[in-house]
């Protein structure tokens, strides 16, 4: 038996000392209030209520919803745009590509009316060109 006396006693005043040591943050708890602190408890109290908790998480979640479709419409008329782009660039490559041959021969036949055009030869004689034109009338036209 006195094993488990002195057992008993070392546990018992520990338990005592924690006893006493939480009576007295609990009394510590009681004191009274700051002038702040009464001051600032209602409105402690609305922020913690279920009321303000509920309207400030349904605000924010319309919020959160309005945004997220704001921010679709936005991606949606990037895409467009650049779609609207694309195919410009694609119309552009194919009038090109198709008008490319044309502009081509043009291009020549204006390089040899105006070496023709330089040559004296054809000034003096007033010789015709190509097309049957004499030179003055190849120089108006031109």
């Amino acid at each position: 038996m006195n094993g488990s006396q002195k057992a008993d006693g070392p546990k018992a005043a520990l338990l005592s000392r924690l006893s006493e040591l939480l009576e007295r943050l609990l009394e510590e708890k009681k004191e009274t209030p700051s002038r702040f602190q009464r001051l600032f408890a209602p409105i402690n109290a609305f922020f913690r209520s279920r009321f303000f908790i509920t309207v400030v998480g349904a605000v924010s979640l319309a919020w959160l919803h309005i945004e997220w479709q704001h921010l679709a419409s936005e991606h949606r008329e990037r895409e467009a745009e650049a779609t609207q782009i694309a195919e410009r660039k694609a119309r552009l490559a194919y009038q090109f590509a198709k008008d490319f041959p044309l502009s081509v021969h043009l291009a020549g036949r204006f390089i040899k009316r105006q070496l023709w055009m330089g040559d004296r030869e054809a000034q003096e004689l007033n010789k015709p060109y190509a097309d049957g034109r004499t030179f003055a009338e190849t120089r108006d036209c031109t």
